[in-house]
């Protein structure tokens, strides 16, 4: 993916998600560990106008149209 996503795209990596010991993670395309990733991980990455605020990944809804 990295061949078509910047460097600074936010990443989020949940592991075990809703069961004991869920770890959350925010990374970037450029600092993703791409060994904590495993059969227990969802990877979430986001688009270019997606950015991080309060320990969150935020991509806004909807799209604008432009006349």
């Amino acid at each position: 993916m990295k061949e078509y996503k910047s460097g600074s795209t936010p990443v989020g990596i949940v592991k075990n998600a809703c069961r004991e010991n869920q770890e959350v993670r925010i990374c970037t395309m450029d600092t993703i560990d791409y060994e904590s990733v495993d059969m227990f991980s969802i990877v979430i990455v986001g688009n270019s106008s997606t950015y991080v605020k309060n320990n969150r990944i935020i991509t806004k809804r909807g799209y604008e149209t432009k006349y």
